[in-house]
C-alpha cells in the first residue's frame, strides 16, 4: 500500500486489523512516500510489455478538494463548487494516471484522510476524540477530554448542522495545525482497536474506498509455508 503520509501509515494497520485482514498476516508493507508522487514508487511493480506482477498494490491518494462548507477554514484555497469542470475533470485523472497491471488507485472521498474519516456520523466522535487528545487540554485526563469531545459532536448535532459542517469543526485543529497528525492518528489507531466493532460492522462505518483499498492489497491472500520434504522418506534430525 502507497500512501501520501504518516497518517495513513499509522492508521491502515489498525483499520485493516478491525476489518479482520492485519496486513501483516497478509503480507501487506505500507510504503509512505511523504509527499504526493505516488507514481515514482508504483511504477516499479509496472512492466511496459503490461505483464502483470502478481502482487496487488493499492495506492491511496487524497482527492483533495474542500466543500464548500469548509470556505471559512481554508481562505482562498478553491473550494467544491468553485473548481472549473475540465480542471476538475483533469485534476481526479491525474489521480489515478499510475493504474496499470496489478496496481489500483483508491482516491479519498473528499479531502484527506481525517477528513473523510470525520464525515462518516458513526466516526466523528472518535476522530473528535483523537484530535483533542493530540492537542491536549490543561487539567483534563485523557477521560474527560474524551467525554467532552463526544459532547461536543452531539451538540453540534442537535444545533442541525450537517455531517460535512461537523467535519469542518472537527478538522480545524489539524488543518490549522493545533494538533499533530502522527499524534492525532496514533491516538485514532488506540480508539480503533477499542471499538467492540466486527468486522462487518466496522466496515459499514468506513468511506468505502478505505474497504476497496485494504481488499485490494490483501487480495493476493496468505502463501502457506512450505515444508520440504523429508530426505528419504524419514523426519529431518
Amino acid at each position: 500500500m502507497i500512501v501520501e503520509g504518516d497518517a495513513e501509515n499509522l492508521l491502515l494497520p489498525a483499520i485493516a486489523s478491525k476489518l479482520g485482514k492485519p496486513l501483516s498476516k497478509f503480507g501487506v508493507s505500507i510504503v509512505n512516500v511523504g509527499h504526493r508522487g505516488l507514481f515514482r514508487y508504483s511504477r516499479i511493480l509496472q512492466r511496459k510489455d503490461e505483464t502483470q506482477m502478481p502482487i496487488p498494490v493499492a495506492l491511496i491518494p487524497d482527492r483533495d478538494i474542500p466543500p464548500d462548507v469548509a470556505q471559512s477554514l481554508v481562505g482562498g484555497r478553491l473550494i467544491e463548487s468553485q473548481w472549473e469542470g475540465a480542471k476538475k475533470t483533469a485534476h481526479l485523472a491525474s489521480l489515478k494516471r499510475d493504474e496499470g497491471g496489478s496496481v489500483k488507485a483508491f482516491v479519498s472521498e473528499q479531502w484527506t484522510l481525517e477528513f473523510d474519516l470525520a464525515r462518516k456520523q458513526s466516526l466523528a466522535v472518535v476522530i473528535h476524540q483523537a484530535i483533542q487528545l493530540a492537542k491536549g487540554a490543561a487539567n483534563k485526563t485523557d477521560q474527560q477530554i474524551k467525554i467532552d469531545a463526544e459532547a461536543e459532536v452531539v451538540g453540534w448535532r442537535k444545533a442541525g448542522k450537517s455531517d460535512d459542517e461537523i467535519a469542518v469543526l472537527i478538522f480545524d485543529d489539524l488543518y490549522n495545525k493545533r494538533a499533530s497528525k502522527a499524534e492525532t492518528a496514533q491516538r485514532l489507531a488506540q480508539l480503533i482497536e477499542s471499538l467492540s466493532d466486527d468486522a462487518t460492522t466496522f466496515r459499514a462505518k468506513l468511506p468505502t474506498y478505505l474497504s476497496e483499498a485494504i481488499d485490494h492489497a490483501t487480495s493476493f491472500g496468505i502463501t502457506p509455508p512450505v515444508v520440504p520434504p523429508a530426505a528419504n522418506g524419514s523426519a529431518g534430525n
